[in-house]
Protein backbone atom coordinates (compact mmCIF):
# COMPACT_ATOMS: atom_id res chain seq x y z
CA UNK A 1 0.00 0.00 0.00
CA UNK A 2 2.92 2.63 1.09
CA UNK A 3 6.06 3.10 2.76
CA UNK A 4 6.33 5.64 5.90
CA UNK A 5 9.91 6.84 7.28
CA UNK A 6 10.82 8.08 10.47
CA UNK A 7 7.75 6.11 12.17
CA UNK A 8 8.35 3.55 15.50
CA UNK A 9 6.66 0.36 15.71
CA UNK A 10 3.20 1.20 17.47
CA UNK A 11 2.67 4.31 14.91
CA UNK A 12 3.27 2.30 12.08
CA UNK A 13 0.48 -0.41 13.73
CA UNK A 14 -2.28 2.28 14.57
CA UNK A 15 -1.35 3.56 11.06
CA UNK A 16 -2.70 0.61 9.38
CA UNK A 17 -5.19 -0.06 11.89
CA UNK A 18 -6.46 3.22 10.83
CA UNK A 19 -6.67 2.58 6.82
CA UNK A 20 -9.39 0.44 5.22
CA UNK A 21 -7.92 -2.39 3.59
CA UNK A 22 -4.44 -2.52 5.69
CA UNK A 23 -3.90 -5.62 7.12
CA UNK A 24 -0.49 -5.68 7.88
CA UNK A 25 2.64 -4.06 8.36
CA UNK A 26 6.47 -4.74 7.59
CA UNK A 27 8.77 -3.21 10.12
CA UNK A 28 12.73 -1.97 9.81
CA UNK A 29 13.51 -1.28 13.20
CA UNK A 30 17.24 -0.09 11.88
CA UNK A 31 15.66 2.31 8.94
CA UNK A 32 12.55 3.33 10.68
CA UNK A 33 10.15 2.53 8.10
CA UNK A 34 6.94 1.18 8.21
CA UNK A 35 5.21 -1.18 4.93
CA UNK A 36 2.06 -0.68 5.37
CA UNK A 37 0.82 -3.85 3.51
CA UNK A 38 -2.76 -6.16 2.20
CA UNK A 39 -2.14 -9.60 2.69
CA UNK A 40 -3.51 -12.71 2.81
CA UNK A 41 -4.10 -14.41 6.41
CA UNK A 42 -1.06 -16.19 7.69
CA UNK A 43 -0.23 -18.95 10.02
CA UNK A 44 1.82 -17.01 12.30
CA UNK A 45 0.66 -13.73 13.89
CA UNK A 46 4.29 -12.15 14.11
CA UNK A 47 7.70 -13.00 13.35
CA UNK A 48 11.28 -11.42 13.02
CA UNK A 49 13.80 -11.68 11.16
CA UNK A 50 17.29 -9.17 11.03
CA UNK A 51 15.98 -5.95 12.26
CA UNK A 52 12.59 -6.43 10.42
CA UNK A 53 9.23 -7.16 12.17
CA UNK A 54 6.25 -8.40 10.01
CA UNK A 55 2.68 -8.43 11.65
CA UNK A 56 -0.28 -10.00 10.41
CA UNK A 57 -3.24 -7.45 12.16
CA UNK A 58 -6.55 -10.08 10.82
CA UNK A 59 -7.43 -10.15 14.54
CA UNK A 60 -7.15 -5.93 15.04
CA UNK A 61 -8.55 -5.24 11.82
CA UNK A 62 -12.09 -3.34 12.82
CA UNK A 63 -15.08 -4.86 11.09
CA UNK A 64 -16.57 -1.29 9.05
CA UNK A 65 -20.45 -1.35 8.54
CA UNK A 66 -21.86 1.47 6.78
CA UNK A 67 -24.56 3.50 8.58
CA UNK A 68 -25.92 6.83 5.88
CA UNK A 69 -24.49 8.68 3.63
CA UNK A 70 -24.31 12.38 4.01
CA UNK A 71 -24.26 15.31 0.77
CA UNK A 72 -24.42 18.80 0.47
CA UNK A 73 -27.92 20.51 -0.54
CA UNK A 74 -28.82 19.42 -4.07
CA UNK A 75 -25.64 17.29 -4.66
CA UNK A 76 -24.56 16.25 -7.75
CA UNK A 77 -26.09 19.70 -8.38
CA UNK A 78 -25.03 22.80 -7.13
CA UNK A 79 -25.66 24.07 -3.68
CA UNK A 80 -27.13 26.81 -2.54
CA UNK A 81 -25.51 30.24 -1.75
CA UNK A 82 -25.93 30.91 2.03
CA UNK A 83 -26.76 27.10 2.42
CA UNK A 84 -26.09 26.74 6.16
CA UNK A 85 -26.38 22.48 7.41
CA UNK A 86 -25.36 20.58 10.01
CA UNK A 87 -24.94 16.92 11.30
CA UNK A 88 -24.32 15.22 14.82
CA UNK A 89 -22.99 11.52 14.54
CA UNK A 90 -22.67 9.50 17.21
CA UNK A 91 -20.81 6.09 17.99
CA UNK A 92 -21.98 3.31 20.12
CA UNK A 93 -19.58 2.33 23.50
CA UNK A 94 -16.74 1.00 21.87
CA UNK A 95 -16.71 1.80 18.41
CA UNK A 96 -15.80 4.48 16.88
CA UNK A 97 -16.98 6.35 13.31
CA UNK A 98 -14.67 6.87 9.70
CA UNK A 99 -15.77 9.80 6.91
CA UNK A 100 -15.35 8.13 3.53
CA UNK A 101 -15.34 11.23 1.41
CA UNK A 102 -17.01 10.60 -2.14
CA UNK A 103 -16.65 13.48 -3.65
CA UNK A 104 -15.47 16.92 -2.44
CA UNK A 105 -15.88 20.15 -4.52
CA UNK A 106 -16.40 23.54 -3.13
CA UNK A 107 -15.58 27.35 -3.44
CA UNK A 108 -11.94 27.30 -1.99
CA UNK A 109 -12.07 29.97 1.39
CA UNK A 110 -15.29 31.38 1.51
CA UNK A 111 -17.10 27.69 1.40
CA UNK A 112 -16.19 24.90 4.34
CA UNK A 113 -17.26 22.16 5.83
CA UNK A 114 -16.05 21.68 9.76
CA UNK A 115 -15.63 18.51 11.59
CA UNK A 116 -15.67 18.58 15.31
CA UNK A 117 -14.96 15.75 17.77
CA UNK A 118 -18.12 15.40 19.16
CA UNK A 119 -16.75 14.68 23.15
CA UNK A 120 -15.49 17.78 23.50
CA UNK A 121 -16.32 20.20 20.88
CA UNK A 122 -12.47 20.69 19.48
CA UNK A 123 -12.45 21.19 15.94
CA UNK A 124 -10.67 18.42 13.95
CA UNK A 125 -10.43 20.40 10.39
CA UNK A 126 -12.09 22.68 7.92
CA UNK A 127 -11.93 21.73 4.77
CA UNK A 128 -12.16 23.51 1.85
CA UNK A 129 -11.63 23.36 -1.99
CA UNK A 130 -11.33 20.55 -4.49
CA UNK A 131 -9.33 17.43 -3.35
CA UNK A 132 -10.91 14.63 -1.82
CA UNK A 133 -9.59 14.32 2.09
CA UNK A 134 -8.38 11.07 3.52
CA UNK A 135 -10.90 9.00 5.62
CA UNK A 136 -11.33 10.58 9.36
CA UNK A 137 -11.56 8.32 12.05
CA UNK A 138 -13.62 9.85 15.01
CA UNK A 139 -11.45 9.34 18.30
CA UNK A 140 -14.29 8.72 20.50
CA UNK A 141 -17.98 9.41 20.56
CA UNK A 142 -18.64 11.11 16.97
CA UNK A 143 -18.70 13.93 14.81
CA UNK A 144 -20.27 16.94 14.70
CA UNK A 145 -20.00 18.58 11.10
CA UNK A 146 -21.22 21.72 9.83
CA UNK A 147 -21.28 23.06 6.07
CA UNK A 148 -21.34 26.58 5.21
CA UNK A 149 -21.43 28.73 2.17
CA UNK A 150 -21.32 32.01 1.17
CA UNK A 151 -23.02 34.59 -1.55
CA UNK A 152 -21.36 33.72 -4.46
CA UNK A 153 -19.78 31.01 -6.11
CA UNK A 154 -21.32 27.32 -5.54
CA UNK A 155 -20.20 23.79 -6.94
CA UNK A 156 -21.75 20.17 -6.36
CA UNK A 157 -20.69 20.20 -2.71
CA UNK A 158 -19.62 16.94 -0.66
CA UNK A 159 -20.84 13.61 -0.33
CA UNK A 160 -19.76 11.22 2.33
CA UNK A 161 -20.22 7.80 3.63
CA UNK A 162 -20.30 7.22 7.13
CA UNK A 163 -19.31 3.80 8.71
CA UNK A 164 -19.01 2.71 12.08
CA UNK A 165 -16.61 -0.49 13.36
CA UNK A 166 -17.64 -3.15 15.30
Amino acid sequence: MSLISHIGPTMCTNKCKSLYGCNGVNFDRHQLTCELLRIYPTTEDISEKAGSMFAALSSLQPVVIFVKTIRSTNYPAAYPNNDRRSWSLDADNNTRLVLKFKAFKMEAGPDYLRIYDRLGGIQLYSLTGFLNPDDIWSKANGFYITFRSDGSVTYSGFSIDVYKTS
